[in-house]
């Protein structure tokens, strides 16, 4: 049985590699795309007795924030309550 977090890894989402600055800052590097990456949909229902996690639900959303083509995002029947705000409400998304 695989684990939310073991299909957000499966997407392979872009990531954003985080270069130096001065002292303390941050600067975003650029991400580099592959086909992969062109999709518009994503499917991800029905992990709520498949162990949904924080941890993998804040992957996905840091890893959405960079595809250049994503139009929904579903994620029924995995039991998402008022406690997954933070994660949700920070991602900017």
């Amino acid at each position: 049985m695989q684990r939310f977090t073991e299909a957000v890894e499966e997407l392979r989402l872009p990531k954003s590699a985080l270069g130096g600055g001065k002292k303390g800052e941050k600067k975003k590097k650029d991400v580099k795309y592959e086909a992969h990456h062109i999709i518009e949909k994503i499917d991800l229902s029905g992990f709520k007795y498949k162990r949904f996690s924080r941890a993998g639900m804040k992957e996905l959303i840091e890893g959405m924030r960079e595809l250049p083509c994503i139009r929904s995002l579903r994620l029924c029947g995995n039991g998402i309550t008022d406690e997954f705000d933070k994660e949700i409400c920070k991602s900017g998304v």
